[in-house]
């Protein structure tokens, strides 16, 4: 109720002015939730925060996807819980590129997705690979720990079922300036040897020869014949390796792919 005076008939009048207002409250709104993703000390941390700010405790998450570099999606459906800070600690995340994660807290739902920076070396490796006995075999290595649980070489004895564990033979040298480092395997016996990176799922059949290399490496003359090793390769190490958006009108998802060859001469082919 407002009172005022009305000049031209000299006498005070009332009005009341009734208005309308519609609050938000977002109890329906699919963005009630705020998701973060977070890395701290080598590790990554999933947080679900509230409007306010506070932590969001005991969320449930039921469904997360990590989708690696290389290899076979990994869904978990085990049920996940945040914490009293809001948070799940999701640990180093190794190999991964992409991460899905949905949940809920009573009868709000939450939905996010991110890319992961993942490691800026790549190797390619062949299928297998032909050495003479006393050679080293140098390789890069395409993780940021050495151990027994990421890399194997075992050796299958001939005309037997026997095998041995031949771990013991690689060594790991970290490269200065570099993500990664590489393996020498070195005093090899001749045989059979199958060499593999476990997390890249990756594996390399080694052969190691007596005999020596006839008029070049393409060649190897042993006691009883000649053995020629079809397209024999040679180790390139990738470093540097980028995927940016590229400005397409034509094509929203073009992506520009970058990265330099160590060693390349004006020769060298690349393809993708």
């Amino acid at each position: 109720m407002v009172e005022y005076t009305n000049i031209t008939k000299g006498i005070n009048e009332r009005k009341t002015a009734i208005y309308d207002y519609t609050l938000r409250t977002h109890e329906n709104d699919t963005g009630y939730f705020e998701t973060y993703l977070r890395r701290y000390n080598g590790e990554y941390f999933f947080y679900l925060i509230g409007k306010a700010g506070e932590p969001i405790v005991d969320a449930d998450v039921d469904y997360l996807e990590l989708i690696p570099v290389i290899g076979d999606n990994k869904t978990y459906r085990e049920e996940l819980s945040t914490d009293k800070e809001g948070k799940i600690k999701l640990g180093t995340l190794e190999e991964i590129c992409h991460l899905k994660i949905s949940g809920s807290k009573g009868d709000k739902s939450f939905n996010s997705a991110w890319n992961l920076p993942y490691r800026s070396e790549m190797s390619y490796y062949p299928n297998e690979l032909h050495y003479l006995e006393g050679e080293e075999i140098a390789l890069p290595y395409p993780h940021t720990m050495f151990n027994s649980g990421s890399v194997s070489l075992i050796r299958y004895n001939s005309g037997t079922d026997n095998i041995s564990n031949m771990f013991d033979s690689i060594v790991y040298h970290k490269k200065e300036g570099h993500e990664y480092g590489d393996i020498v395997v070195k005093d090899l016996e001749h045989g059979t040897y199958k060499l593999c990176f476990k997390k890249l799922e990756t594996q390399i059949m080694i052969t190691v020869h007596k005999g020596v290399y006839w008029e070049s490496e393409d060649f190897i003359l042993k006691a009883n014949k000649l053995l020629e090793i079809p397209n024999r390769k040679t180790m390139k190490r990738i470093v540097n390796f980028k995927i940016s958006p590229e400005e397409s009108k034509s094509n929203p998802n073009l992506k520009r792919v970058t990265f330099n060859v160590e060693g390349a001469g004006t020769g060298l082919k690349v393809h993708a």
